[in-house]
């Protein structure tokens, strides 16, 4: 997890947050408290940070900085190339829209509606929110400023986002205020019958959201809405199972889905979108599989592991060398892991 791309917006925020936004709101601003919520801010967002962060345990007080500072200037940082929305970008030039693609099309369906409905309430009824709510329209903007906050700062230092909103999860709390305040509003005017009815379609694909959340156990994390389109294609617009958790369960399929292991021979295997260590890790588990792994560009292969991850060249990184696991490897796929016609990863048979 890259360091600037979560202690760094964490001091920003706190900053607009206690500190602007304080000293409007507040008769007696305390210069003192400020400095002591802050720092306390900043020590808990460390802790968290770093305790999620295992390549810094070794000297979490060192590590963490001499991360940055190689984040800052290194430029190979991370990976170089990643699927959005269809298309491939490079993550050192990635649209200015990433991050709201990524919230559109990863967002519940009632979640995008709310945002409908505050924008009626704000057109035909903004009153409601300046009566109910102090400093209604600084806080809005503040809301605003978080979230164009990361594309201002790819301007500046640019740095390589990957993972859809991995980096980004900080934003999540914010991007539900707006919701919520539709929400209220609905509540609020629930005599009215229109109110009433909206409020039932908000339940309504809140409770469709439920069960697809459910469905999708434990992959929760791939959760893509309706606007994705088909499912079964919906590999082809994001790199969906991007920490390759679905791999553990494929393998587990492996003795009662094919004959790899009854017939008792050796067959070669390579891999691909998923750690080389996990994969092996989890094909160790199975009792009398023999196999020989082999390198991701070899061709003296015979099967194929893997997930829908950007594959790039291994000596040109241009645009047109670029693919992703699924389109490179041709073949039968002999076992899948999907949730909701949505394939996370598959053992490929290669033709």
């Amino acid at each position: 997890m890259p360091f600037i791309a979560t202690l760094f917006p964490l001091i920003i925020f706190a900053i607009v947050d206690i500190f602007f936004l304080k000293t409007i709101t507040t008769p007696k601003f305390s210069i003192k408290k400020f400095t002591f919520d802050l720092i306390k801010v900043l020590t808990i967002g460390y802790l968290i940070v770093i305790s999620t962060w295992p390549q810094v345990h070794s000297n979490i007080f060192i590590e963490p900085f001499k991360m940055f500072v190689a984040q800052t200037k290194l430029k190979s940082f991370g990976v170089n190339w990643i699927l959005l929305n269809g298309n491939f970008f490079d993550t050192l030039y990635l649209p200015k829209s990433y991050i709201f693609i990524n919230f559109f099309y990863k967002s519940p369906e009632f979640i995008l509606l709310c945002y409908l409905i505050f924008i009626y309430f704000v057109v035909v009824n903004k009153k409601i929110f300046v009566t109910n709510f102090d400093y209604f329209w600084t806080k809005i903007f503040l809301i605003l400023f978080i979230f164009l906050f990361p594309n201002i700062f790819f301007i500046f230092l640019p740095y390589r986002v990957y993972d859809g909103l991995r980096l980004f999860l900080y934003l999540v709390p914010y991007f539900n205020i707006i919701p919520g305040l539709a929400i209220y509003c609905l509540i609020y005017n629930i005599n009215s019958l229109k109110h009433k009815f909206i409020l039932g379609i908000v339940i309504s694909l809140f409770v469709y959201y439920i069960f697809i959340f459910i469905s999708l156990t434990p992959y929760q994390y791939t959760y893509l809405n309706a606007f994705i389109g088909n499912y079964s294609n919906a590999h082809k617009k994001f790199e969906n199972d991007y920490w390759a958790i679905s791999i553990k369960e494929l393998v587990k399929k492996i003795p009662k889905e094919t004959n790899l292991i009854s017939n008792n021979t050796e067959i070669k295997i390579t891999f691909c979108g998923a750690p080389d260590s996990l994969v092996k890790k989890e094909l160790k588990k199975l009792k009398n599989l023999k196999f020989e792994q082999q390198g991701l560009y070899a061709k003296d292969f015979d099967y194929v592991i893997m997930t829908n991850r950007v594959l790039e060249d291994r000596e040109d990184n241009i645009l047109a060398n670029v693919t992703t696991c699924f389109e490179k490897f041709k073949g039968e796929d002999l076992i899948t892991v999907e949730r909701n016609g949505l394939m996370l990863s598959t053992l490929r048979k290669k033709l």
